[in-house]
C-alpha cells in the first residue's frame, strides 16, 4: 500500500489533463475554413483535450448553455475571422482572434489575435505560440507517441570454420550473440514535419496580402435624373393656313435610365460589355393656346430601349467605345377641354423609330472624372398622326440625336452626371392635289440638359 500511493499521485496530473472537455466553435466565414481546421488540429488532435462536436451544444446556430452543461464542457474556444481593408498605403490583412471562455465563470480568459498568410493559415511560429498559450490556460498536455519496447534481436549462429589439415587446436564452440536494438521513437510534428528557420518566419509574417482588385468591367448602372428642356414643333412652307406650330418654354421631366451587362459576371473580356439599356421620361402640365385663347393640356413622353456593346480594350484604363441599337418611342399629344372641344390643325406625334448609335467614354482623372457622349441616327418607322390620313400619309421622316456630358464620382459607386442633349426629327411631307393640309416639311426639336445621380456596380 505504501508503494501504490506515490504511484497514483504521479498519475493524477495526466488523468486531469485527459479529462478536459472543450468545444471549438469555428468562424462561419467561408474564407476562414483553413484556419478553422488548423486551430482544431492544434487543440484537439495534438493535445489531450477531449473535443465535443459544436453541433451538440448549438440550438438554431446559437450557443445553448443547457447543452453545454449537459455535455460537461469546461472551456468554449471560439474562432473569429476578420479582413482588415487596405488603408493609407497599407495592404489588406487577414486576422483571426481565438478566445477561450471558462464555462463555470462564463468569462473570457484569453483572446489573442494573430495575422494570417495569403492561404488564411497561421504561420508556424504563431501556431506554436497559440498552442502553448492555450495549453497553459486550459491545462492541456501535448500528445506523446507511444514508446516502442526494445526488441530482442538474436544473431544467427556463424557457420563452423573449416579445420586446417593439421589440427593445431580445437576452435571454441560457437556462442549466441544477443544484442538489444532499440527503435528510436518518431518525432511528433506540431503542424509541419520540419520546423522552419527564423528567416522563413520573418518572410512569411511580413509578406503583404494581395489587395482585392476591383472588377474590370461594370455590371449594372441605374440613373435617376431630371430633364430641363424646350421643344419646338413647326411646319415649313405652309400652303394652307390650317396647321398649327407649337413652341414651348422650359419643361421639366423626371427621367430613369438603367444599364445591365449580364456577361460581366463571367469576365469574358470584350464580350463582358454586351448588355441592355432602357430609359423613360415624362412631362405634363404645360398647355397650348388656340386663336380664342383656349388652353389645351399637353403631354410628352419618351420610351427607349435596346442593345449596347461597351468595348473596353484595357482592364485598367476604362476608356470605351459603345455601338448601340434600339427602339424609341416619342409622344407629343394634347387633351380636350372640359366641354369636349379639341384642337384642330395640330397632328399629334407618336413616333416609333430605330436608333443606331455610337458612344464613347474617356476617363480624364481615373474614374473620378469621365467625359462621355454619343451620336445616333434615328430612322422613323411610323409617325402617327402626322404621317397618316388625313394629314400626310405619303410622307417620311428621320432623326438625329447627340449627347455630351461628364460623370463626377462622389463616393463608392455613386456618381453625379451632367448631360446636354439635342434631338431633332425632320419630316418630308407630300400632299396630293386638293388635300386639306399642304406643307413641304416639318420638324420636331428637343434641346436641354439632364442632372442625374448614378449608382454603378
Amino acid at each position: 500500500m505504501k508503494l501504490r500511493l506515490p504511484f497514483l499521485l504521479l498519475l493524477l496530473p495526466a488523468f486531469a489533463a485527459q479529462a478536459q472537455r472543450i468545444v471549438v466553435i469555428p468562424s462561419p466565414t467561408k474564407a476562414a475554413a483553413p484556419v478553422n481546421e488548423q486551430v482544431y488540429s492544434l487543440l484537439c488532435e495534438q493535445t489531450t483535450a477531449e473535443c465535443v462536436d459544436p453541433k451538440a451544444v448549438m440550438t438554431q446556430k446559437k450557443l445553448d448553455w443547457n447543452k453545454v452543461k449537459k455535455q460537461r464542457i469546461r472551456w468554449i474556444v471560439t474562432t473569429r475571422y476578420k479582413l482588415v481593408p487596405a488603408q493609407q498605403g497599407k495592404p489588406a490583412q487577414r486576422r483571426v482572434t481565438v478566445s477561450a471562455q471558462n464555462v463555470s465563470t462564463r468569462k473570457v480568459q484569453i483572446q489573442p489575435a494573430y495575422p494570417l498568410n495569403s492561404a488564411s493559415l497561421l504561420s508556424n511560429k504563431n501556431a506554436v505560440g497559440l498552442s502553448n498559450t492555450f495549453s497553459k490556460t486550459l491545462k492541456l498536455q501535448p500528445l506523446r507517441p507511444k514508446e516502442t519496447s526494445p526488441t530482442l534481436v538474436a544473431q544467427p549462429t556463424p557457420p563452423p570454420a573449416r579445420m586446417p589439415p593439421p589440427p593445431a587446436e580445437t576452435p571454441p564452440p560457437p556462442t549466441l550473440d544477443l544484442r538489444f536494438e532499440e527503435t528510436p521513437p518518431e518525432e511528433t510534428a506540431f503542424w509541419e514535419p520540419s520546423a522552419p528557420s527564423e528567416e522563413s518566419f520573418v518572410q512569411e509574417e511580413t509578406r503583404p496580402l494581395a489587395e482585392k482588385k476591383p472588377r474590370p468591367y461594370p455590371i449594372a448602372a441605374l440613373e435617376l435624373g431630371l430633364q430641363l428642356f424646350n421643344h419646338n414643333y413647326e411646319f415649313v412652307k405652309l400652303s394652307t393656313n390650317n396647321l398649327r406650330s407649337f413652341k414651348a418654354g422650359i419643361q421639366a421631366a423626371p427621367a430613369l435610365r438603367a444599364e445591365f451587362y449580364p456577361l460581366a459576371f463571367a469576365d469574358l473580356g470584350l464580350a463582358s460589355g454586351i448588355g441592355l439599356d432602357a430609359q423613360a421620361a415624362m412631362s405634363f402640365g404645360f398647355k397650348i393656346k388656340d386663336e380664342r385663347d383656349n388652353k389645351f393640356p399637353m403631354r410628352w413622353s419618351l420610351m427607349d430601349g435596346g442593345l449596347r456593346w461597351r468595348m473596353q480594350f484595357s482592364r485598367t484604363w476604362k476608356a470605351a467605345v459603345t455601338p448601340m441599337v434600339g427602339l424609341q418611342n416619342v409622344r407629343l399629344s394634347h387633351g380636350a377641354l372640359e366641354d369636349g372641344a379639341t384642337l384642330n390643325g395640330f397632328p399629334k406625334l407618336n413616333i416609333t423609330a430605330l436608333r443606331l448609335g455610337l458612344g464613347f467614354e474617356l476617363p480624364l482623372v481615373s474614374e473620378w472624372f469621365v467625359v462621355f457622349g454619343d451620336f445616333s441616327y434615328v430612322p422613323v418607322l411610323s409617325a402617327k398622326e402626322i404621317l397618316a390620313a388625313p394629314y400626310f400619309p405619303e410622307g417620311s421622316a428621320f432623326g438625329l440625336e447627340g449627347k455630351l456630358g461628364v460623370n463626377v464620382k462622389m463616393w463608392g459607386p455613386l456618381f453625379v452626371r451632367f448631360t446636354g442633349f439635342l434631338s431633332r426629327t425632320n419630316f418630308t411631307l407630300k400632299a396630293e392635289s386638293g388635300s386639306t393640309y399642304v406643307a413641304d416639311s416639318a420638324r420636331y426639336q428637343r434641346m436641354g440638359v439632364q442632372l442625374g445621380f448614378v449608382a454603378a456596380f
